[in-house]
């Protein structure tokens, strides 16, 4: 989700402590301490796309960090508004409103670090409307009643829940469309509620396309041939590939030949956006197997970074 998204998420959730939705200590704690990890948007000011993608929801989505952002929300917060509210009230919902972005960014396809390690549950879009809808209604209302908090909590449940239902029956429908399937990543769709993304893997292909619950219909489909293992292997090995893996696990990787050198081009299958996929990579080498060079191609091929090897 964008930080706008989060903030509306935090504004929502400091309804919960049972003080208005206001200019207060509070709220505004809870809201920037929603919207605070994407602090690691810096890396993309002072450095490049290259690097934000590697660092983009990892450590300052993490536990240890999110309490650390909130203490540096909750001091300033805490003296400004003249000790109108206990330090600690305000700490506690500044951290509730960092960890729902935590939360949040898990449940949808990019994932996010908790701990060590990036985890996801690809259940939620990016911009989810039912997520923001409800919390705008909750905003609104400023104070929650005691009948409000099972409602929203047990009406977000079964929300889940029936996203959890789209993408299971999404997942059987693909799979019945198709033979020999090793591997299958279902996904929400970027901009569609009812659509899923789905990148199979088989011994002979990579097939990545949308299937649409509500039509009953596949689009966007896209079929790679899987030519040459070696290929594969040697960009896996390369630290342009570790990399590249490392930010998506769903990639196709070619060959491409030229007059005087030869091109292995890694495409990331996950995102499919006006025409062309998001993510790529290349590796260009000399017929006897040199190195020549390597980018990354962040948000559109057209991008081009250089990536330093060694």
């Amino acid at each position: 989700m964008d930080p706008v998204s989060h903030g509306i998420i935090g504004l929502a959730l400091s309804s919960y402590s049972g003080v208005d939705v206001s200019v207060n200590p509070i709220s505004i704690g809870c809201m920037l301490g929603a919207m605070s990890p994407d602090i690691d948007f810096v890396v993309r000011i002072f450095s490049d796309d290259k690097a934000y993608l590697k660092h983009h929801r990892g450590l300052t989505h993490s536990i240890p960090f999110l309490g650390l952002l909130s203490l540096c929300i909750t001091a300033p917060l805490y003296y400004g508004f003249g000790g109108e509210f206990s330090f600690l009230s305000i700490l506690l919902w500044t951290f509730i409103g960092a960890f729902s972005h935590t939360f949040f960014d898990m449940l949808n396809s990019y994932g996010a670090m908790f701990f060590k390690k990036k985890k996801k549950a690809s259940l939620l879009m990016l911009y989810d409307p039912v997520i923001i809808i409800s919390s705008l209604y909750m905003i609104l209302k400023g104070h929650l009643n005691f009948f409000d908090y099972p409602i929203i909590v047990g009406g977000f449940c079964l929300y889940l829940y029936v996203r959890y239902l789209m993408k299971k029956k999404a997942t059987e429908k693909v799979l019945d469309n198709y033979q020999g399937v090793v591997e299958i990543e279902m996904i929400p769709s970027l901009i569609n509620f009812f659509s899923w993304r789905y990148i199979i893997k088989t011994d002979t292909m990579n097939i990545s396309g949308e299937y649409d619950i509500l039509f009953k219909s596949f689009k966007k489909v896209h079929k790679f041939e899987r030519r040459d293992v070696e290929i594969e292997e040697l960009f896996a090995k390369s630290e342009v590939g570790i990399y590249f893996l490392d930010f998506t696990p769903n990639v196709h990787i070619e060959k491409i030949e030229k007059e005087d050198y030869f091109i292995i081009k890694a495409i990331d299958l996950r995102y499919f956006y006006r025409n062309s996929f998001m993510h790529h990579a290349t590796m260009h080498f000399s017929h006897d197997n040199n190195h020549i060079e390597s980018f990354i191609h962040p948000y559109k091929m057209e991008k081009k970074i250089l990536f330093n090897v060694g």
